[in-house]
């Protein structure tokens, strides 16, 4: 389905493939919000696949923080975004590792806040401070991964064996 907007004498063609439905759910005169991506074909500003909203469901997406993941080919924002926020509700949740005063001194959110609000934050303070947890953990897994891929396999066992041997806590 194609159909161009007109506004100040500008125009933009927008398209839809296989959404024939689309005929009875737009109605002439209705406020819609189209968002997606303008291009230039044939000297013509055209969207294609724009996703529709009302006025009301398009107020509710305001002021929202809304992840961009880094996408290959045939996968979308809007779809990595719902597997992700589906994985999310099924997760379940994860004992914190960290002591209450190391996350206070540290200024570190619980972990499982943290996971929710980097990919679905509510304010940007939120992001940040999930940013900055999820900072630690990289750069935590960082600094092991270097130091065991300079241990040879024998100093690997002796360290595990200590390990077993000895429980530490911080």
């Amino acid at each position: 389905m194609t159909t161009t907007l007109k506004e100040a004498g500008q125009e933009l063609q927008l398209t839809w493939y296989n959404m024939a439905f689309l005929k009875k759910t737009l109605v002439f005169g209705g406020t819609y919000i189209f968002r997606g991506v303008v291009s230039e074909k044939k000297n013509r500003l055209v969207m294609e696949q724009p996703e529709i909203f009302t006025k009301e469901q398009y107020q509710t997406m305001q002021g929202r923080l809304l992840p961009i993941y880094s996408l290959t080919k045939g996968m979308t924002n809007k779809m990595i975004a719902k597997m992700v926020c589906q994985v999310l509700e099924e997760k379940e949740i994860e004992q914190e590792y960290l002591s209450e005063k190391i996350r206070t001194s540290c200024q570190l959110a619980e972990y499982n806040y943290a996971v929710q609000e980097i990919h679905f934050p509510k304010n940007r303070e939120n992001m940040i401070l999930a940013r900055r947890r999820m900072l630690i953990i990289y750069a935590c897994c960082t600094f092991v991964i270097s130091v065991v891929s300079r241990v040879t396999r024998p100093e690997v066992e002796k360290w595990s064996i200590f390990l077993k041997e000895k429980s530490c806590t911080l």
